[in-house]
């Protein structure tokens, strides 16, 4: 019986634990994740000229870019599995 007992309270004493420290990284990473930062956006140059365009297209097309986002780069849906499809871009 006092086998038993002392079971009981080891179990229940690291289930407490268990408890204690899953509140704790819950707090933790609550209070991380609601961090918010300021970032001043940066300015984007493009350029519109054919020989831009071309390498671009290009590098789309070895690095395989086209592969899942469409040939024109603006997002196709494939089949991922059985019952649901995946958006590989915004349309």
């Amino acid at each position: 019986m006092k086998i038993l007992r002392l079971l009981a309270k080891v179990v229940a004493g690291v289930l407490v634990l268990f408890a204690l420290t899953l509140g704790a990284v819950y707090f933790l990473s609550s209070q991380r994740m609601s961090v918010r930062c300021d970032v001043d956006p940066a300015s984007i140059v493009t350029s519109d000229d054919s020989t831009t365009l071309a390498l671009g297209a290009h590098i789309a097309d070895i690095r395989g870019c086209t592969d899942c986002h469409g040939p024109d780069l603006r997002g196709r849906t494939s089949a991922a599995g059985p019952s649901w499809t995946i958006r590989f871009s915004e349309p």
